[in-house]
């Protein structure tokens, strides 16, 4: 079952439709999705390299957004943007409860993996110079 965000009010839906749009047009396909509480995160990125060695650096966006409430599951997610914003314009002008596409997508940028999908968040911890990847129990 999909993941609904309530959002706070039509000026937070449309800003959301107003940054997807440019994301869009200025960047990459994909967007995470993170909540905490009663906000909401949206990442994208602008600007990626094309291949190992290309020298082009990742550039991120991120916007924060107040949701009316905490969802009953926080979420972690990478979507397709424009799924989002055909959601969005389903919601009509009344409308507050995004429901989240139940198709994920992979982006390199995103840092997300299938993994965290499930359920199993993970730490990237570094000790001694060197980086381990380091599993985190369960939140079941």
């Amino acid at each position: 079952m999909a993941a609904t965000l309530p959002l706070l009010d039509a000026a937070t839906r449309d800003d959301l439709r107003i940054f997807l749009e440019r994301l869009l047009k200025a960047g990459r396909e994909e967007v995470r999705l993170v909540t905490r509480g009663a906000t909401a995160a949206v990442y994208g990125c602008t600007q990626a390299p094309k291949g190992i060695t290309d020298p082009v650096p990742v550039v991120l966006v991120m916007r924060a957004f107040e949701l009316a409430e905490a969802p009953e599951v926080e979420v972690d997610t990478t979507v397709q943007a424009r799924a989002l914003l055909d959601r969005i314009a389903r919601l009509g002008f009344i409308g507050r409860e995004l429901s989240l596409p139940d198709v994920t997508a992979l982006a390199a940028w995103s840092g997300c993996c299938r993994r965290c999908r499930a359920g199993n968040q993970s730490v990237w911890s570094t000790q001694r110079r060197s980086a381990r990847w380091l599993p985190t129990a369960s939140r079941g």
